[in-house]
């Protein structure tokens, strides 16, 4: 059988190079597997209804071998429902529940999303819901972080993870994003990302890229190359929200909603729509700040179309030099940058951004 790539609606999973496994969703749960690099699928198993009388709703799957998975979400039956997490020993044809957790009175329990590190299992769900599996059979719930919903979770080795998750409304704007160095025991919030992300890959312990949505609904991917310390933006203003990304060594790839298939052959420095053919990011750009006037605090963001050395600096209405906000060789991509005004006076003043041969001034209004 061959697949549609935009009937995919949810996740994959490639043990080895050319044994993977694809996670398709309706009103049923359907689980692809492919043995020759995705050439041709077949049917390895469907949910609903199970052999054992549930139904099951399957949101993520993972596999540590070609033949050993996981799969996390809900089930329910006539006398009992909750979250629950699956496993299978012989590729996906038979699945067995390896850990349930009923629901209580009003409170219902989910599983969205899964990530396999060592032999650690770690699942995430609605309302800060998060679940740490370690061997033999040892069941942990984490206490919550947060009352917000969990959309990813993602570890680089034992010790250093990320969580994803929040939400965007008409009335509020929720995104969150966590990080752990200590192997889950503490959890930090990073402040640097106001944007809802969907899913999270990292290579290394530094270098990771995030895709989701802002709060227009337009696609965007952030990467770091320093575990999270700092971000930058390297494609946003897509048409549609980003849900997967993926790299293997320097290709990677990125998928989302209107159809979106973004692909890079160089790390993210630059992405090519397939269809649409336009490159991200597309040229040097200093965009205005926002928002102009300000109070405090506004956010400067420019786009780099190749690495270089950036300078950024603000002057004042005389020309002289009041603060060198960032001087150091970026890489391509959207960068932005959070400047506190508190120290200085009302009135007009100019940002200049200097990358190699680029220059580009654009005023600002500071009003107290």
């Amino acid at each position: 059988m061959m697949l549609d790539f935009f009937q995919i609606k949810y996740t994959s999973s490639f043990p080895a190079k050319s044994v993977g496994y694809i996670l398709l969703r309706d009103w049923r749960t359907y689980i692809y597997k492919t043995t020759d690099g995705g050439s041709t699928w077949t049917l390895a198993h469907h949910f609903n209804p199970d052999s054992i009388g549930f139904e099951i709703t399957i949101n993520d799957i993972a596999f540590r071998s070609e033949e050993i998975g996981y799969g996390v979400g809900r089930f329910w039956s006539q006398d009992s429902a909750g979250a629950c997490m699956m496993e299978t020993s012989d590729g996906g044809r038979h699945w067995d529940f390896l850990w349930t957790l009923l629901d209580k009175g009003e409170i219902y329990y989910e599983l969205s999303a899964l990530h396999l590190v060592d032999k650690t299992i770690w699942a995430v769900g609605p309302r800060g819901f998060l679940v740490k599996i370690s061997p033999p059979d040892s069941f942990r719930i984490i206490e919550p972080k947060t009352d917000l919903p969990l959309n990813d979770v993602f570890f680089s080795d034992a010790q250093h993870g990320w969580i994803a998750g929040g939400y965007w409304s008409n009335e509020d704007a929720r995104p969150i994003l966590l990080k752990t160095t200590d192997g889950g025991n503490t959890w930090n919030i990073d402040k640097n990302v106001p944007y809802l992300v969907n899913e999270i890959f990292f290579r290394d312990n530094r270098q990771g890229w995030v895709v989701g949505s802002d709060s227009t609904g337009q696609g965007i991917i952030l990467a770091t190359g320093d575990g999270g310390e700092s971000w930058s933006i390297q494609a946003d203003h897509l048409p549609g929200s980003l849900h997967g990304v993926h790299f293997i060594g320097d290709t990677g790839w990125a998928v989302g909603s209107e159809g979106i298939v973004l692909k890079t052959d160089n790390g993210g420095s630059s992405w090519i729509d397939g269809h649409s053919e336009i490159v991200y990011p597309r040229a040097f750009q200093l965009h205005q700040n926002y928002p102009n006037p300000f109070n405090s605090n506004t956010v400067i963001s420019w786009q780099l179309a190749v690495g270089d050395q950036v300078d950024l600096t603000v002057y004042n209405v005389l020309g002289e030099k009041v603060a060198t906000l960032v001087s150091k060789r970026l890489q391509p991509g959207n960068h932005r940058y959070l400047f506190d005004g508190s120290t200085l006076a009302s009135g007009i003043y100019y940002y200049e951004l200097t990358a190699g041969e680029f220059k580009a001034v654009r005023k600002m209004i500071l009003l107290r």
